[in-house]
């Protein structure tokens, strides 16, 4: 049962990290002269895909 209920928790995180992996990779190829959308992206990347699923907890 407690295998399982990880097994869900491990795929629902990759599936999220993948999504923030794509819309990372979209705001990338997104030309642009504003060091501040590059800056952004990766914030919200870092934030989405560290939520505490891939966190070190060092």
């Amino acid at each position: 049962m407690e295998d399982e209920k990880f097994g869900k928790k491990i795929k629902e995180s990759f599936a999220n990290f993948q999504k923030a992996l794509l819309r990372l990779k979209e705001a990338v190829e997104e030309r642009s002269d504003n060091p501040l959308l590059y800056d952004g992206a990766i914030q919200r990347f870092e934030f989405t895909s560290l939520k505490g699923e891939f966190k070190s907890n060092v």
